[in-house]
């Protein structure tokens, strides 16, 4: 029987991983207990990790415009809270730069919009990230598309790992 040689780094990449997973499910967890805005309009987190995240968020009668259909400045908050969450995974406080949002087609009351963040591109002041907002049906409502910077500052005090930019 052969003897699987690799096993050490196979050991040791899911050590790293399970750090990376580790520190992404803190980092989001101390960005959700600060913020307000997301607590407001009912946006919950799905799932996390480095350098991504999904959320989620209901339509509600409040958030219709004129033409009875979910005002673009929610889906843009809610995008835009998915690009900041996933954008400080790795334990660096990042800010927006700047995003542009393309919206595909409107949402309505009661519909169920799902905001899934990645970071597409990681270097070592700024980095960018894709947001797709999809409805309950997996029709694509909205994308945004962002450019952060790390402000050079750790979400956790209290980890050492700050400036990983590992993918």
């Amino acid at each position: 029987m052969k003897q699987n040689t690799n096993q050490p780094a196979a050991t040791a990449a899911t050590a790293g991983q399970s750090h990376a997973d580790a520190l992404a499910k803190r980092c989001i967890a101390k960005l959700r207990s600060k913020d307000r805005v997301s607590e407001g309009l009912g946006i919950t987190i799905k799932s996390g990790g480095p350098g991504r995240i999904a959320l989620s968020m209901a339509v509600t009668e409040e958030m219709l415009n004129a033409y009875d259909t979910c005002h673009g400045g929610y889906i843009f908050t809610l995008a835009d809270a998915a690009f900041a969450y996933a954008s400080s995974t790795r334990n660096n406080a990042a800010v927006g730069l700047n995003c542009h949002i393309d919206f595909m087609r409107p949402a309505k009351k009661g519909d169920h919009l799902y905001a899934h963040s990645e970071v597409t591109y990681v270097g070592r002041t700024t980095g960018t990230t894709l947001v797709k907002v999809v409805d309950q049906n997996n029709r694509q409502i909205a994308e945004l598309h962002g450019r952060y910077f790390n402000v050079g500052q750790a979400v956790l005090d209290d980890e050492a790992s700050f400036g990983d930019t590992s993918a």
